[in-house]
């Protein structure tokens, strides 16, 4: 069988997210609760004949039968390949590196041979994606084989965040917001009131998000950008780097000098978290996948937390690894970190274990990762009986993935 993709529409970063990033890292978790509704439609009239009604829901016991049946049969010892894509900078120019089976091998998507520093690439499902590099913003529609570069900004651009595969902003330096709604191809400007590099950014919907950057620049918007307005910083001479919200209210924010702050009230108050780092690390990268259980990435260190960012542990990376520069989990097991070097580190137990991955060149490289962003692929079921029927109901039960952007299948045909 054969999956097409859908998009989910992201409710964080993570980068929901969560990169809700769904979801992210994220999602809103409605509609991933209507699975097998049933309604009898013999109950909307008066059954005049109850043997009917017996024969109907007793055929509906069988369906509800046939259904794990057919997941059991479909899906038993068929393994998920994530789909991942790490921004490559080098004396190739800007290249996105593209790997279709959780790291195992790779590809190399052309972005713009002028360029070479990708800073930031995200994906809200399987195809539609985003990439940043100077002052524009590259878009695909297919995966990444294709990228067309939108119009120049007066200034470099930093980060992006978008909410479906329309609506997005874009934060850089000199205080440039721009918001897209037509999937990256024109841009707006909005005014940020803030002369400031801007360096993250993050919406958990299309009215609700956050910027972050230098001079302890913290601000928000509750329509879509239209206005912003400066939020207190607990310390003035923070350059943030990072911020990631996972719902409407709780998030966090990272910078230099080892800094963390935490929000718990939508941004109207902002907490020092203790990050146990000296003034001469910076904070670069940032990945939370519930509003207890996340990551940060410093020189070469990646450190974790499981309360929230009240307290945070060291975790043990190979030795000899150069600089990290950003880290990505899917859930709480399931994580990537990239760095200089061609560094690409994997953990699928939380961090416990940090393994090394080929980064798929043929020998050692001095072109440096920048960015990383996952998105979750779906499990494709061996050939059955109940054919449609586990199309059906897996399209259905995968679209809930926590907080990544997600692939699933609308439609698949055997």
């Amino acid at each position: 069988m054969q999956f097409q993709s859908g998009a989910l529409t992201k409710s964080n970063r993570h980068r929901p997210g969560h990169k809700q990033r769904l979801a992210p890292r994220r999602f809103a978790l409605s509609a991933r609760r209507q699975l097998l509704r049933h309604r009898d439609p013999i109950g909307q009239r008066e059954p005049a004949d109850f043997t009917q009604v017996g024969k109907r829901t007793h055929s509906f016991r069988w369906l509800v039968f046939g259904v794990v049946l057919a997941l059991s049969l479909g899906l038993a010892g068929k393994a998920h390949a994530d789909l991942v894509w790490a921004g490559l900078e080098g004396g190739g120019g800007a290249r996105i590196r593209y790997s279709a089976d959780s790291g195992t091998t790779w590809e190399t998507q052309p972005l713009d041979s002028g360029r070479v520093r990708p800073s930031d690439v995200m994906f809200i499902d399987a195809t539609h994606g985003w990439a940043v590099h100077f002052n524009r913003v590259a878009y695909t529609s297919d995966a990444g084989a294709t990228w067309t570069n939108g119009p120049a900004a007066s200034d470099d651009l930093n980060e992006l965040d978008f909410v479906t595969t329309s609506t997005g902003w874009v934060v850089g330096d000199s205080g440039i917001i721009q918001k897209t709604t037509d999937g990256g191809v024109t841009w707006s400007t909005q005014t940020s009131d803030s002369t400031q590099h801007l360096n993250g950014v993050s919406f958990v919907n299309a009215d609700l998000g956050w910027a972050v950057g230098n001079g302890g620049t913290l601000m928000s918007t509750a329509d879509g950008g239209s206005t912003w307005t400066t939020q207190t910083s607990p310390n003035s001479t923070t350059a943030y780097q990072k911020v990631e919200f996972i719902d409407e209210l709780t998030g966090w924010a990272v910078g230099n000098r080892g800094r963390i702050v935490h929000t718990a009230d939508g941004g109207a108050s902002w907490t020092a978290q203790n990050s146990g780092l000296s003034s001469s690390f910076t904070i670069t990268g940032l990945s939370f996948v519930d509003n207890q259980k996340g990551w940060v990435t410093s020189s070469t260190r990646i450190l974790s937390t499981s309360d929230g960012g009240v307290t945070w542990a060291q975790q043990t990376t190979p030795s000899g690894i150069s600089t990290l520069n950003d880290i990505f989990f899917l859930d709480e097991n399931n994580g990537w970190a990239v760095g200089a070097q061609g560094v690409l580190l994997h953990t699928s137990d939380g961090g416990l274990n940090w393994l090394l991955q080929d980064n798929g060149f043929s020998g050692p490289t001095g072109d440096d990762f920048t960015d990383v962003w996952v998105v979750a692929a779906v499990p494709e079921p061996s050939a059955s009986m109940f054919g449609g029927l586990v199309c059906s109901v897996i399209a259905a039960v995968y679209f809930a993935n926590r907080r990544s952007p997600t692939s699933y299948p609308t439609d698949c045909v055997a």
